[in-house]
């Protein structure tokens, strides 16, 4: 592979920050959740079924997602 590739999960910015490993768990178990909830949020969708309480837990899970994403690291990262 890449010798000099940072593991650092995708998210790289200008400004320096480090995470530990609390911070990067509580990160992908929060996205994974959210990629999930999409994926029901959106099947939902397209079989026309009532989509409610999957859409405000979908909003839910973006919502702490992004706090997470803001408060571990920067506001820049959420552009990349």
């Amino acid at each position: 592979m890449l010798p000099n590739f940072p593991f650092i999960l995708g998210h790289v910015t200008a400004e320096p920050h480090t995470e530990n490993i609390y911070e990067l768990w509580l990160i992908i178990i929060c996205d994974i959740y959210l990629v999930i909830s999409g994926a029901i949020f959106v099947y939902q969708l397209f079989k026309v079924k009532t989509t409610r309480k999957t859409a405000i837990n979908f909003a839910i899970a973006l919502l702490v997602s992004c706090i997470l994403v803001i408060t571990f690291g920067s506001a820049w990262d959420l552009l990349g």
